[in-house]
């Protein structure tokens, strides 16, 4: 009774809820009591030399003589039975007691109400914390913590540590370049939720059947596995130097050869199921007729109002790439631009970004590549390719391929190529909607030859 005063007492001035404390601290006045009263009824001799006064509650069963029931009458029977009773109720006293301390440490605050009372002060509301891609990833952006959990990632499955992490890009995942301890040089792919584990299967079955063939593509070191919320992919790192002046006509000549040689060295792989409908002709997004940005959040319907002219074009040449007759797919780049395709002494040494590959018509992959193959946004001033280096580019393609296009194939080039400007134009309106700086190479080149090329 008094260690359940003492909590009651504690509980009011911790500003606690009393009820729990209360309710257990009863059940366990009950049990206490019922223990007493079954031992009031068997005379215990008590712990020697300790505590006489306590006789038939303190003792030990086998001290136990006799138990007077009915007018003295000895009931071995009920002797037993309430023998056991009393046994039992040391058990239960101590796990009532358990769980009576339980209820009174977890009782939830409670505020009192006093009308009298100030109002108490309300801390102002914290603004919601930006949760960036690598704390979706890690549960953290300590550069120390994303390091362990990605050589334990590479121990794990590699049996290899890292040395050291020489790079990191944060996009809709992450990649990093690791330093192995063997030496090896490693990227790590970290691919967000919801990420399409069978087509990066497919992926790594075009860069191997490229890779062996000769091709600078990276080799797959590891299949997709489950790394945190997403999925992980390790391949080989290959060379990046800088960048190559991207008007320049050798590193022209030296993107459209290396085109040429992907759709060459893939075309077995075409019909992969995979692959299909990666192309610029994927499903539009809502309220447009371009497709949504991979991994971005741009908005088109929120942002239509002023765009209504590249809609118009878009459409127009998304209804004709459509009509147009459909020749035997190939599998193509549809990133397929300087940043990611660098040059060196006159030739591709590394293709990056294969989250773009897909099959489509040679036309679509050619027109697809010739809107941006000059672009490099790293570079201050990224350069939207004119109308002649497109048909340059198309002219070095055609070389590299061996043979020209039909008139039908140059058509539907022609077509994919307002159909992706139209698309970059429409990226571009979207950025100046919103208030961000927005570049208008896009824009200029589609308001200039857009609808001419069309016919």
């Amino acid at each position: 009774m008094a260690t359940i005063v003492l909590a009651v007492w504690d509980t009011l001035r911790r500003n606690r809820n009393i009820a729990a404390v209360v309710a257990s601290g009863l059940g366990l006045v009950f049990v206490s009591l019922a223990f007493v009263i079954t031992g009031r009824h068997l005379p215990w001799s008590g712990i020697e030399g300790f505590a006489h006064g306590f006789d038939g509650v303190i003792g030990f069963p086998g001290s136990v003589q006799k138990v007077l029931v009915d007018g003295n009458a000895f009931n071995p029977g009920r002797y037993q039975a309430l023998a056991w009773v009393h046994i039992a109720g040391l058990t239960v006293f101590a796990v009532f007691a358990a769980w009576w301390l339980i209820g009174a440490l977890q009782s939830v605050r409670e505020t009192r109400s006093d009308p009298m009372a100030a109002a108490p002060e309300v801390a102002p509301a914290t603004p919601a914390h930006h949760v960036s891609v690598a704390e979706q990833f890690f549960g953290t952006d300590d550069p120390e913590i994303v390091r362990n959990q990605v050589d334990t990632f590479l121990v794990r499955h590699l049996r290899v540590g890292i040395r050291e992490v020489e790079f990191t890009k944060v996009g809709a995942g992450i990649v990093l370049g690791v330093l192995a301890v063997d030496g090896q040089r490693l990227v790590v792919k970290i691919h967000p939720p919801g990420t399409n584990t069978p087509y990066l299967r497919a992926l790594q079955d075009v860069q191997m059947h490229l890779a062996v063939q000769g091709y600078p593509a990276p080799k797959p070191v590891l299949d997709p596995q489950p790394f945190g919320v997403g999925v992980a992919t390790v391949e080989s790192r290959l060379p990046e130097p800088p960048p190559a002046p991207p008007s320049d006509a050798a590193t022209r000549r030296a993107l459209a050869e290396a085109l040429a040689a992907f759709v060459r060295f893939g075309a077995p792989l075409a019909r992969h199921a995979e692959l299909a409908g990666r192309g610029p002709l994927r499903p539009h997004a809502a309220g447009s007729v371009f497709p949504p940005p991979p991994g971005s959040p741009f908005d088109f319907a929120a942002t239509a109002a002023g765009a209504e002219w590249i809609e118009e074009v878009g459409a127009r040449a998304r209804t004709l790439l459509d009509a147009a007759p459909r020749t035997a797919p190939v599998v193509g780049h549809f990133d397929w631009r300087s940043e990611n395709i660098p040059v060196a002494g006159g030739r591709v040494v590394a293709v990056f970004d294969w989250d773009s590959v897909g099959a489509a018509t040679e036309a679509i992959v050619v027109g697809s590549a010739t809107h941006h193959f000059t672009l490099d946004w790293r570079s201050p001033n990224p350069h939207v390719p004119t109308l002649d280096e497109v048909r340059a580019f198309v002219a070095d393609y055609e070389a590299a391929r061996g043979r020209p296009f039909t008139q039908a194939e140059r058509v539907a080039a022609r077509t994919a190529y307002v159909f992706c400007t139209a698309y970059g134009a429409r990226c571009e309106h979207v950025l100046a909607s919103s208030g961000q700086p927005a570049p208008t190479g896009f824009r200029d080149r589609l308001a200039s030859a857009g609808v001419a090329l069309l016919g």
